[in-house]
């Protein structure tokens, strides 16, 4: 079977093929300054619009002035970064993922391990919420708003870290922040107020989470609620959920270097803290699971 093409008639030397839409623009004449009277007249004016145009296109610039938009930082001290690489935006933009200390790098056994663990709770998780929305069990669990950052910090971990919070945005907001009660204690994740929890809402809460953990460091009470967060996300993830998941790993990946440089985990054999393993799970999770693998944790890192 063969197919002949015919571009005769249909735009001469310039089509590459022939036209999908007959437009007659030889006995026309739409040149008058008005707007287009139909489709076809349309068609006509912007067809003799391109062939006004040329097909290489130079433009002249003045490098005087265009205007300089690099900054500039002296070099002093021994932290300052050196003037060969100021203008790499990678270096600058703080968006590198540390490489995870000798001695606490986990093995890509143990990672496949905790991907078919986690994949296997969401799995069990999307049933039992599936089930609980056919029971009209969600209604009985009064969700707090998604605005309310205050009430989720009480709820979740308690008015002293949402002190801690609160302190650290005294110079950047306008408005008053509620003070902590220090005598609420936050509580872990029950599975029926998680299940109740709309996915746009554990999005936010997440968002929360991390802002907080930047404030606070990592603390060994955080670690169920991030885990149960992320059992709740959807996949595909939108922009905003990606880039807090990013954020997770690489505060996670910068908390395990100041964790081993306190603990024995160093040690050829050594066997990471809890807070470590805790911090090499979500790194997992992130760079696996929710498909992050520029963030995986290799051994030759």
């Amino acid at each position: 079977m063969s197919l002949k093409f015919n571009n005769e008639g249909d735009g001469g030397n310039d089509d590459l093929m022939s036209a999908a839409l007959f437009v007659d623009t030889n006995d026309k004449d739409d040149d008058d300054g008005r707007p287009p009277q139909d489709g076809m007249e349309y068609l006509r004016q912007v067809i003799k619009e391109r062939k006004r145009v040329p097909d290489t296109v130079t433009a002249e610039m003045d490098p005087d002035k265009v205007p300089v938009k690099a900054a500039k930082k002296e070099a002093s001290g021994p932290g300052a970064v050196p003037n060969n690489i100021q203008s790499s935006p990678s270096i600058l933009s703080g968006r590198h993922k540390a490489a995870p200390p000798p001695g606490c790098c986990p093995g890509v056994v143990w990672q496949r391990e905790q991907v078919k663990q986690f994949s296997e709770v969401r799995a069990k998780l999307a049933r039992h919420v599936k089930l609980t929305k056919l029971n009209g069990e969600q209604e009985k669990h009064k969700i707090p708003d998604k605005k309310n950052e205050a009430l989720w910090c009480h709820l979740m971990l308690g008015g002293e870290i949402w002190n801690l919070v609160n302190k650290s945005r005294e110079d950047e907001d306008e408005e008053e922040i509620p003070k902590g009660k220090t005598d609420v204690a936050g509580e872990t994740p029950k599975l029926g107020f998680v299940t109740a929890m709309p996915v746009y809402v554990c999005e936010q809460v997440l968002e929360y989470v991390i802002s907080w953990l930047e404030v606070t460091g990592w603390r060994a009470e955080f670690g169920p609620w991030v885990y149960t967060l992320l059992t709740r996300l959807e996949k595909p993830l939108t922009p905003d959920v990606g880039s807090s998941l990013r954020d997770l790993a690489l505060f996670c990946a910068q908390q395990r270097l100041q964790f081993a440089s306190k603990v024995e985990a160093v040690e050829a054999g050594g066997v990471p803290d809890d807070n470590i393993a805790a911090l090499n799970l979500f790194i997992c999770l992130v760079a696996k699971y929710f498909d992050q693998g520029d963030l995986v944790d290799r051994e030759e890192e």
